[in-house]
């Protein structure tokens, strides 16, 4: 099997919300994460991504979140879906340091910072990672087409 298609077994049956105001971000981890086989939400602040979690709640289970949004900090998002769906695991993503902008309940486990800048390959080991929640397999090695890819932001 190759890595690709190791991948793209890994992201069947898992939806991720991605909540990202930046619109070259969003269109770039969308196409990413969709090249894995993930089905990805898009939104682009936090009423958008509110909307598309009452209507898809029982399928998503990964929530990817820019920390600074137009209308609520991405955290503040984090909260209130996750006390709609506890077990949703969360990345939230930002260039200002992880210390000055993770939530209060960060520390339970369900979620994890990704600094900005970040690599294509980062970001597929944060989400496979919180995949590992569903169903334990091992971290693969992304393509290494991926590896040479510009970073996201």
């Amino acid at each position: 099997m190759t890595p690709m298609q190791e991948i793209s077994k890994q992201g069947e049956a898992i939806t991720i919300l991605l909540v990202e105001d930046e619109d070259v971000v969003r269109e770039a981890a969308h196409e990413v994460l969709q090249s894995c086989g993930y089905r990805v939400l898009k939104a682009r602040d936090a009423s958008e991504a509110t909307e598309l979690f009452e209507a898809c709640a029982r399928s998503i289970r990964l929530l990817i979140a820019d920390v600074i949004l137009p209308t609520k900090k991405g955290g503040e998002l984090a909260q209130d879906l996750h006390a709609l769906c506890p077990g949703l695991r969360t990345i939230l993503m930002s260039g200002y340091p992880q210390t000055a902008v993770m939530p209060r309940n960060a520390g339970d486990g369900t979620t994890v910072f990704l600094a900005k800048p970040f690599s294509l390959e980062s970001l597929m080991r944060e989400v496979l990672e919180a995949g590992e929640l569903q169903h334990r397999t091992k971290l693969v090695r992304l393509i290494p087409e991926m590896a040479y890819q510009t970073r996201l932001c």
